[in-house]
Parts: structure tokens; C-alpha cells; sequence
């Protein structure tokens, strides 16, 4: 899904690779590094949960960013750097690729505008979603006949939804029907768990 987002919003011209980049510096070997660990399934079920909790609150509760940051170079690099760490983590533990983050602190920190940051966004997503997947292949833990039939659905997802943000709707249209589905997906969750 992500890579067709990629492909879209960069075929318009919001990509910038001088954007996404400097934090796939850190990002991708974080990723790496997270989807080579063997984690009991509570605790990936646990991280998972809090991060689609984190998504939901991003989402509806702190939906209009106000705040807005000016940097020296030395304090965006450090933030880039730390930010590319945290988020390339989360991707290779539990498969969310940090983006829906990503996203609101380009905006806030002023490196680019909202399109640019989703364009961002969608890279970082794929790039360290790919190698928390190619990690896992290799630990043997990922299971072709149950990603394949799911993957099929996110293409023909991702290809309407990057292709409906890119061009008809809204950006904060997009992350509202992604909001109600991260919520029923938390509440699926839960149920398991119980």
C-alpha cells in the first residue's frame, strides 16, 4: 500500500528525497534490528496496541498541529538522527512503519508542507516496512501463505486510497478513514487478547 502511496504522491512532485533520507540513515538499521528479534507475542500484542492507541490519539485528539518549532542545523540533525532511531524501531517490531508520525513532526518542525510530509511519510513507511520484512525472513518467522492473500487486499487499497490522498481528497480526510480502521483493528485486538 505504501509503495503505491510513494509512487503517487512522488509522480506529483511532493516527493523529496532530501526530506526522507537523513532519517532513513538511522531508521533502516533500527528496523533491522527490531524485526530480528524473537518477541514473545504479548509483548509484540502490547507494543502493537499502544501504537495504534498512539496512531488514534494523533489522529482525533491532537488532530491541528499549532505548535511549530525553529532549529539550529546541530539540533535538526540530532532530532533527525533520534526520531529516524525510534521510529525505524517501531517499524521492524510490530510493522507499522512510524509515517503516521513522521508526518506531523515534518510539518511541526517546518522541514516541509503537508503533501511533502506524506510523500515522506510513505517512503519511510515502505522502506523500513521492507526491511523489517526481509529481517524476519530471515529469523523464519514470516509465513507466506497468510502475508500473500493480505498484501493482495492492501494493493488494491493502497492503490485507490494514494491515489484518492494524492490527488481528490484532503489530507485529513485520508487519516480520518484510516482513524476508524486503526480503531477497529485495536479493538480486534483486544478481543484476542482477552
Amino acid at each position: 500500500m505504501t509503495f503505491i502511496g510513494m509512487v503517487n504522491f512522488w509522480r506529483k512532485g511532493y516527493g523529496r528525497l532530501n526530506l526522507v533520507g537523513p532519517f532513513l540513515i538511522t531508521s533502516i538499521p533500527m528496523a533491522y534490528l527490531a524485526g530480528s528479534l524473537e518477541m514473545p507475542e504479548f509483548i509484540f500484542q502490547i507494543i502493537l496496541i499502544s501504537t495504534l492507541l498512539l496512531v488514534a490519539v494523533r489522529i482525533y485528539i491532537i488532530n491541528r498541529l499549532t505548535l511549530s518549532f525553529k532549529l539550529s542545523e546541530i539540533q535538526k540533525w540530532i532530532m533527525v538522527i533520534l526520531l529516524g532511531g525510534i521510529l525505524g524501531f517501531i517499524a521492524g517490531s510490530v510493522g507499522i512503519g512510524g509515517g503516521i508520525y513522521l508526518v506531523p513532526l515534518i510539518i511541526m518542525f517546518g522541514l516541509g508542507t503537508e503533501k511533502e510530509a506524506a510523500a515522506a511519510g510513505a517512503m519511510f513507511i515502505w522502506v523500513n516496512s521492507l526491511v523489517g520484512v526481509i529481517a524476519r525472513a530471515q529469523l523464519g518467522t514470516f509465513d507466506p501463505q497468510f502475508i500473500i492473500p493480505l498484501a493482495i487486499a492492501v494493493f488494491i487499497g493502497g492503490f485507490g486510497g494514494s491515489y484518492f490522498g494524492a490527488v481528490k481528497f484532503e489530507t485529513r480526510t485520508i487519516q480520518r478513514i484510516m482513524g476508524g480502521i486503526v480503531i477497529i483493528a485495536i479493538l480486534f485486538l483486544l478481543k484476542g487478547m482477552i
